[in-house]
């Protein structure tokens, strides 16, 4: 999905729009998700046979109101796993930043490899694409790195590949603002998807 408007601009849409205007590869990019994830939901609900549990657990009313809900989160609080309790505030900043850099990366694309700080100016479409791209790379990472895992953690550990992972992705953060070239900056992409895959 992140490289269908870069590929629908090698189709001839067009990647421009006048102002205040979505360009067609945006507009076409929705409607072939919006398409494909319809298709996707009937399709699953017409081959798929649901078995419901013999005992409806998760219906149980607790009752107690909200009070009840803050005593739940603190029991469970106290019951997590040590390696849990070690890390959760490694996890906190790291599910800040990567929502940002999915809502931005794409601007950024634009603005530091076109020099387009908006979208009337030139050069943003093909930023915008390219910032596409660079999300297709990152996404490519932890497909990759799940073939890698297993044999790495039986060679690191659990903690120093975790610790690698998320070195390397903070590398790749970092790495952007080595270079303009979007070979680089799509080999960043990649080192910030295998930091992702460690989280």
């Amino acid at each position: 999905s992140a490289l269908m408007p870069y590929l629908l601009t090698l189709l001839g849409f067009a990647a421009i729009a006048e102002s205040n205007t979505v360009p067609d590869f945006v507009k076409y990019a929705f409607l072939a998700g919006a398409f494909i994830i319809i298709s996707s939901i009937l399709w699953t609900g017409y081959t798929t046979k649901e078995y419901p549990p013999e005992e409806d657990v998760a219906g149980e009313e607790t009752g107690g109101g909200a009070l009840e809900i803050f005593r739940e989160l603190f029991a469970a609080v106290r019951g997590m796993p040590l390696a849990l309790r070690q890390i959760w505030w490694v996890k906190l900043a790291v599910w800040y930043g990567f929502p940002l850099m999915w809502q931005y990366l794409s601007l950024s694309f634009a603005e530091h490899v076109y020099g387009a700080a908006g979208p009337s100016a030139e050069g943003f479409s093909q930023g915008v694409a390219m910032g596409g791209v660079g999300m297709a790379v990152y996404c490519s990472a932890p497909i990759v790195m799940s073939f890698l895992f297993n044999p790495l953690i039986a060679k690191l550990g659990t903690r120093k590949l975790w610790a690698l992972s998320l070195g390397i992705g903070g590398f790749g953060f970092i790495a952007f603002q080595f270079s303009v070239a979007l070979p680089w900056l799509f080999f960043c992409c990649f080192l910030i998807g295998f930091g992702f895959s460690g989280v």
